[in-house]
């Protein structure tokens, strides 16, 4: 009795008259059909969820046909498992039995992205009408294993990249995945991005390369770029780096370049002039300069030891050391070791008698506009019966100060007709100017001065 019961109850709920008598036995035939009725409609559910639903349409606007026969708007919650026949492109749209084209979307409101879609998997989709979309229901990124590859759609931005698992069956990570098949770029530049971790956000996120850079780049370091030069019109700079004086951008040469003193145009043997035409007997500065939306480093010379005429599109420099031309004009010859700076022929900036005993400003023969080192031997030559003087040296940026037997950098005031000579490293004005200073003073007493060359910290402590 409990089964013919159970059956009109579900013959009931299928549509039969609930009016009509029951005897005991077998169920009248209407019972049957409304049962084959509902089994149908359950297999029907059944097929459109097993993953047997294939799209067709193209990559943008998907349709596929169910088994149950979809409202044009399905009802909230509706659950399909489908297969499509091709990736999507951006904002794809299904159409279900002929029905609205609906977005497709990873989450309720968030675009499916293009590329997403691996072709002939299987995807669970539910209607959410919150949001009008077919929402992908789990995991959307399906992935598809072959031999010596994974493929993830998740990775779409990423397409030209090879991602290769340990295969060793043990935990070895950080190695667990490395990314190889990348095209090398030989010169980053400044726009290039970056990866960093973001530990107070705790996520992965983004840097320029200049920024990047800027954020650990030695303020004030140089190194290598040896300038050489000598008897002609080209000079030389050798490989080296060096951060831009604003100390943002770490610049490197990284090839030996030559420069003429033609006016500047890129590139090693071509002109290096930021202005006008070359100069006899002038000082010129150098410079390492960059443009950072292409990482091109070149060189530079001008008049101005602080602001050169920069080429369009250069926006970073570093002064990298100082020449001077002769009456030609070509490079007067020099060497570099490091800051220091020697002349191949020192010169003789200080030959005087009768100096008397007050401070004398001394020009020597360094670069100006910017204060060096001067690296000068200094003499005192008493003749004709006079006597050693003391002989003091000092920097403008001094008190002048009168020598004394203990004050004084070579000699010292004596009796004595013996004459002296020493080598004095003296900090300039900005005008190649030191100063000196004799305890005594006649015609027979020669104050020199040989000029051997110069130390240039060329911005390292700035």
């Amino acid at each position: 009795m409990a089964f013919w019961q159970w059956s009109k109850t579900a013959a009931i709920n299928a549509g039969a008259d609930p009016t009509m008598n029951w005897a005991e036995g077998m169920p009248p035939a209407q019972v049957n059909d409304g049962t084959r009725a509902m089994m149908a409609r359950q297999a029907e559910n059944r097929d459109d969820t097993s993953g047997l639903l294939v799209t067709a349409g193209t990559s943008t606007a998907y349709t596929v046909t169910t088994n149950q026969g979809l409202p044009a708007t399905p009802n909230d919650g509706q659950l399909i498992v489908v297969s499509f026949h091709t990736a999507n492109g951006a904002s794809a749209t299904l159409a279900a039995d002929g029905g609205t084209a609906f977005p497709l979307q990873t989450a309720p409101g968030v675009a499916l992205p293009s590329a997403t879609i691996v072709a002939n998997v299987a995807y669970p989709l539910k209607f959410r009408a919150a949001s009008s979309a077919w929402v992908f229901f789990g995991a959307v990124a399906a992935s598809s294993v072959t031999a010596g590859a994974v493929t993830n759609a998740g990775f779409a931005n990423a397409a030209a990249w090879t991602l290769k698992g340990n295969n060793t069956g043990s935990s070895a990570a950080p190695q667990d995945f490395t990314i190889d098949a990348l095209t090398a770029k030989a010169v980053p530049v400044g726009a290039d991005e970056v990866p960093i971790w973001d530990a107070s956000g705790a996520a992965m996120k983004k840097a320029t390369l200049s920024a990047a850079i800027a954020a650990v780049a030695l303020r004030g370091y140089v190194g290598g770029l040896i300038l050489s030069g000598g008897g002609s019109q080209t000079l030389t700079t050798n490989t080296g780096v060096a951060t831009s004086d604003d100390n943002t951008t770490f610049m490197s040469l990284g090839s030996t370049y030559t420069k003429t003193f033609a006016s500047w145009l890129v590139g090693s043997g071509n002109g290096g002039l930021d202005t006008g035409t070359i100069a006899i007997n002038t000082w010129y500065h150098v410079f390492l300069i960059e443009r950072i939306d292409t990482g091109v480093v070149d060189v530079l010379i001008s008049l101005s030891p602080t602001a050169p005429t920069l080429p369009a599109s250069y926006t970073k420099q570093r002064r990298i050391g100082s020449i001077r031309t002769d009456a030609t004009p070509n490079i007067i010859a020099f060497s570099q070791n490091g800051d220091e700076f020697l002349w191949s022929v020192p010169f003789v900036d200080v030959n005087a008698t009768s100096t008397g005993t007050a401070a004398v400003t001394a020009t020597l023969t360094v670069p100006t506009g910017v204060k060096v080192t001067a690296l000068a031997n200094w003499g005192a030559s008493p003749a004709g019966g006079a006597t050693q003087p003391s002989l003091l040296i000092t920097s403008l940026d001094q008190a002048d100060t009168a020598p004394t037997t203990t004050i004084t950098t070579i000699g010292i005031d004596t009796a004595s007709a013996t004459s002296i000579a020493a080598p004095a490293q003296t900090r300039t004005n900005t005008s190649a100017q030191v100063r000196y200073r004799a305890s005594k003073s006649s015609a027979n007493i020669t104050i020199s001065a040989a000029t051997m060359g110069w130390l240039d910290t060329r911005g390292r402590f700035a």
